[in-house]
């Protein structure tokens, strides 16, 4: 299907437009067949070129123009309002309308949901009961969560101390492994020197008297 229509050219902010005839599918600023005029509105007054008999044919030959064309091919005279069809426009209903119209028409429920509407409320209730626990309940699992939470801290204490006793013992091992047999001469020379010096305190105490 074919269209005349505006294609724009020209600068920014400085528009102008060239009458067109392409594909309708095709876009704006795509392949077009014909160039037929040019559109200039910033002027005074708006400068409108086409030329009339090539419009007139492809016309005839079925293309239609836009609304912005058809309109400014009235103002050149190559159409008349009267061919122009006017724009069908819809009128919204205002909402206080369907408002009046919602109330006005009574709900009619399911032959389905009137059965079955006391059967579910029933059902929502022993839900409810059977979820609700009691306070005894509550109470003894309290309970039980308090006795593992103290077996649990006991077992890490026990842990704790066996820890430490290892480590004491391997303490001690590791000491009494480190005294090599030169260590033990040095201990029994300083034990020696340590005798003799106190003999001879002695004998030097005797001589005095």
């Amino acid at each position: 299907m074919l269209r005349i229509r505006l294609t724009r050219t020209g600068k920014k902010k400085q528009p102008t437009y060239r009458f067109v005839v392409a594909e309708h599918s095709a876009p704006i600023k795509g392949k077009f067949i014909e160039i037929l005029g040019h559109y200039n509105p910033r002027t005074k007054p708006k400068t409108i070129v086409i030329d009339k008999e090539k419009a007139k044919g492809w016309m005839e030959k079925g293309a239609k123009p836009s609304s912005t064309v058809a309109d400014l091919f009235v103002i050149n005279g190559i159409l008349k309002k009267s061919d122009i069809p006017k724009k069908t426009t819809l009128k919204r209903p205002k909402k206080a309308d369907l408002k009046k119209e919602k109330e006005a028409k009574p709900k009619k429920p399911a032959e389905g949901e009137t059965a079955t509407a006391p059967q579910a409320t029933e059902e929502k209730e022993e839900a409810v009961t059977a979820k609700a626990p009691s306070s005894t309940e509550v109470t003894e699992g309290k309970q039980k969560e308090s006795k593992l939470e103290d077996k649990i801290t006991k077992e890490k204490q026990e842990e704790k101390d066996q820890k430490k006793e290892v480590k004491h013992e391997d303490k001690t091992k590791s000491s009494s492994a480190k005294d090599t047999p030169k260590d033990k001469e040095k201990k029994e020379v300083k034990e020696d020197k340590s005798t003799d010096k106190k003999s001879k305190e002695e004998k030097s105490i005797d001589k005095k008297k």
